[in-house]
């Protein structure tokens, strides 16, 4: 799937979304357009989702546990 701006007056912008790629971490990526065909979008506006995303905001679930130690003196995750 692509998203392009055929109807943006000026220059013509294209963008080729990544539809299911490995990442070197050996994971999956995938990107989502947001905007329909037909949509007027306006300068600033978010065109489409990756990984970790919903509706252009950070979604990374419910009730996200973040876990501090050190180490020897060290900081550690």
């Amino acid at each position: 799937e692509e998203v392009d701006g055929q109807k943006v007056k000026g220059n013509l912008d294209k963008y080729i979304l990544l539809k299911f790629v490995r990442s070197n971490q050996g994971t999956c990526y995938n990107q989502r357009p947001i905007v329909s065909v037909g949509d007027e979008v306006v300068k600033g506006e978010i065109l489409a989702d990756g990984p970790s995303m919903e509706l252009g905001e950070l979604a990374l679930g419910r009730n996200v546990m973040v876990g501090f130690m050190t180490w020897d003196g060290y900081n550690y995750e």
